[in-house]
């Protein structure tokens, strides 16, 4: 009796190391692969917002470039085909760019832009006091906003006008992440090269993120990886 008893005792505690053993297998082969699933994620919304950049750059280039630029201010067709482009190209990256201007070295200026409701607004005005009129591309961060300027050039180089673009990054980001986004289930956080948060689609702002330094250090060495923390909020804490 006392040997059928330990021989139960056995098989029972082989099972559940067994039955523990597989839990475990379980448990990390879906950790790992939630991690190739964010992995890929952050990969695919890399990409797609340097594709899409690219692109209106290509875009706003062939535009540019076209015979009827240099004209702009002084034919009216010229100036008619022109904005037609130009409009076309912010009507199709509305979350992408918020201001489009054209200006000359005479005070001269055409805008784009947009309202609330994204609808577009066109305006041509001269101003009191000259533009900023370069020779060379820029692109920086000015009063909070993302500014990119490209000129264009005639024969022997004199410069004709200079186009500025102002961009919503927080705006085009967002439409990104939203194609990625599972609601109450994964989230996305941007964060700048100073290791400051820019952006999130967490439903709320009382959080705090840890190891900020640590994954900004790595992001700027061109490392790639999954980093598993405690994302601190105002009554409980969440483990990503």
């Amino acid at each position: 009796m006392k040997r059928l008893y330990l021989i139960f005792i056995l098989v029972t505690g082989i099972l559940i190391i067994v039955n523990v053993s597989y839990f475990i297998y379980l448990y990390r082969h879906y950790i790992n692969y939630q991690k190739s699933i964010l992995l890929k994620q952050t990969q695919l919304s890399g990409l797609e917002i340097e594709k899409k950049i690219a692109v209106f750059g290509n875009e706003l280039q062939r535009i540019i470039l076209s015979k009827n630029f240099d004209y702009f201010f002084s034919d009216v067709d010229a100036k008619e085909n022109v904005s037609n482009k130009l409009k076309a190209l912010f009507s199709k990256y509305y979350y992408l760019v918020s201001v489009v201007q054209i200006y000359d070295n005479q005070n001269k200026v055409y805008k784009l832009a947009k309202n609330q409701e994204n609808y577009i607004l066109e305006d041509l005005y001269y101003t009191r006091t000259q533009k900023l009129f370069q020779n060379h591309e820029s692109f920086e961060r000015r009063n909070g906003e993302w500014i990119y300027i490209l000129p264009s050039f005639k024969a022997d180089n004199i410069i004709g006008l200079n186009v500025r673009i102002v961009f919503d990054f927080e705006k085009f980001v967002n439409a990104v992440f939203e194609n990625h986004n599972i609601e109450d289930q994964r989230w996305q956080i941007l964060l700048d090269s100073d290791g400051s948060i820019k952006f999130h689609n967490y439903p709320s702002n009382k959080f705090l993120l840890q190891k900020k330094e640590f994954i900004r250090s790595h992001v700027l060495a061109g490392n790639e990886g999954v980093l598993v923390q405690t994302i601190n909020l105002k009554m409980r804490k969440t483990v990503l």
